[in-house]
């Protein structure tokens, strides 16, 4: 099935919230198979993000260990699909601990990592590694070849953040967006779900839900120098014993963001649910890529 046809599968529950946001919740934990000079305001087709969220996005730094043992990777052909020449310079943006960025090295003649957050930045161990955010990348202009973002375009997806990624792509660089969604599910884990969406309900409405799986990301983009989207699917597994799998929803942002005591409780009941086993997390890995055009005159 196509991007695009799932999309439209799914379109009529999203638009149905908040009463599709249980669903989407499953979906998000595996149970379930502009112009470039706005300002952001809100009136551009963004969406700002209130400031509980931005706590939330900037919360992973907490949970270094079970993001680095608990999230998934992606598969080569999420790299290959938007035909950038191995020569070429990327950016891993929001690089994280380097999920990506491992896969990038092996692809490319030269990768920078840029990320915010100095424990997961200290567990990045690949590429040339830079302390940044998405609306103030250490790059200067015309750097770089290509853009990628993984898992994290919905914190940033702002005119901010997409003017900064304009300003350091060569004109007809590419900017390559890349979530993993699963498919499928974990049906013996009913309580797990119920604990998880217990959780996701005192963080607040997913970030996650409103920006990607709405497909609301997209309208930044409109008016912008950037040209249409292309987009491809691939399937994949995350194969993880019993710490993995724990690791995997104590990294979630409803998690990470707990108190320290909270937390601690949160995986005490994980390891209480959560039987001793091997789990395959079965996922489809979503890539979307556009590419820079000419930049308007300042």
């Amino acid at each position: 099935m196509t991007v695009a046809a799932r999309r439209a599968r799914e379109s009529d529950a999203l638009d149905a919230l908040p009463a599709a946001l249980a669903a989407a919740s499953a979906l998000q934990y595996g149970f379930a198979g502009s112009d470039r000079d706005s300002a952001l305001s809100g009136e551009d087709g963004s969406i700002p993000l209130g400031s509980d969220q931005r706590e939330l996005g900037r919360s992973f730094g907490s949970s270094v260990e079970e993001y680095v043992r608990g999230r998934p990777g992606w598969p080569v052909e999420a790299v290959e699909a938007p035909g950038i020449a191995p020569d070429a310079h990327v950016l891993d943006l929001a690089a994280g601990t380097g999920k990506l960025t491992e896969l990038l090295t092996r692809r490319f003649a030269r990768v920078t990592a840029v990320e915010p957050d100095d424990q997961m930045r200290a567990a990045n161990r690949w590429g040339d590694m830079l302390a940044g955010t998405a609306e103030a990348i250490p790059l200067p202009d015309d750097a770089v070849d290509a853009v990628f973002v993984a898992e994290a375009f919905h914190w940033f997806c702002d005119p901010p953040a997409l003017r900064e990624i304009a300003r350091v792509l060569r004109p007809g660089g590419t900017l390559v967006l890349l979530w993993n969604r699963p498919r499928g599910s974990l049906e013996d884990l009913v309580g797990v779900h119920e604990l998880m969406e217990r959780l996701r309900e005192s963080a607040g409405v997913s970030t996650k839900t409103h920006r990607f799986y709405s497909g609301e990301f997209k309208r930044v983009f409109e008016g912008s120098a950037f040209g249409p989207f292309a987009e491809a699917a691939f399937e994949h597994d995350q194969v993880l014993e019993r710490p993995g799998l724990i690791a995997y929803f104590m990294s979630q942002s409803s998690v990470a963001s707990l108190p320290t005591d909270k937390k601690a409780s949160t995986r005490a009941e994980l390891e209480r649910l959560v039987p001793e086993g091997r789990y395959v997390r079965p996922l489809t890995a979503e890539v979307y890529w556009t590419r820079l055009g000419q930049r308007r005159p300042t």
